[in-house]
């Protein structure tokens, strides 16, 4: 109508909003270069939890991990992992975020099948889409005691790429 002004007025967008439940899948590569398996392969994560509030939450975390290593010998690692995610810094639709989980590795090579404690952490961003959903970013750094014999601990890192739905 003519006594309403130019066109539509723009209300601003809500921010991304964490509270409740959420969903969270990233894939991209793992690295291990411990003594034991100089190796590179694919890595995911797969994580189902819950954020009471908005910069806090706690998550139950799978992450499939194969390849081969340098002489051609393949390889596996799954982590079942317990993780809290905590998100202190937020720039425009950016968050800057940290973790840390503590788990069992399942681990497969030519040191055979074997299984041990894990623990790890790593820096994480989040770019907003929409108010529930987001693109993440992923660095981890894992240590898991499944060296030989299971005597001493073997270090992985992984570098995800995904989306967030909360």
């Amino acid at each position: 109508m003519d006594d309403e002004g130019w066109g539509m007025m723009r209300l601003g967008r809500a921010p991304l909003n964490r509270r409740g439940f959420a969903y969270k899948m990233n894939v991209g590569m793992l690295h291990s270069s411990c003594a034991c398996l100089v190796a590179n392969g694919a890595a995911a994560d797969i994580q189902l939890g819950y954020f009471p509030h908005h910069t806090f939450g706690l998550l139950a975390d799978w992450s499939p991990a194969g390849g081969s290593d340098v002489n051609g010998d393949s390889f596996y690692r799954h982590n079942v992992a317990l993780e809290a995610q905590f998100f202190p810094l937020g720039v425009w639709r950016l968050s800057f975020g940290a973790f840390g989980h503590a788990g069992v590795v399942y681990a497969d090579d030519v040191g055979g099948a074997r299984n041990g404690a894990a623990f790890g952490g790593g820096l994480m961003l989040e770019l907003a889409l929409t108010t529930r959903l987001a693109l993440t970013l992923r660095g981890d750094y894992t240590s898991a005691k499944i060296g030989p014999a299971g005597q001493s601990w073997q270090a992985a890192e992984t570098f995800t790429a995904g989306i967030a739905v909360y």
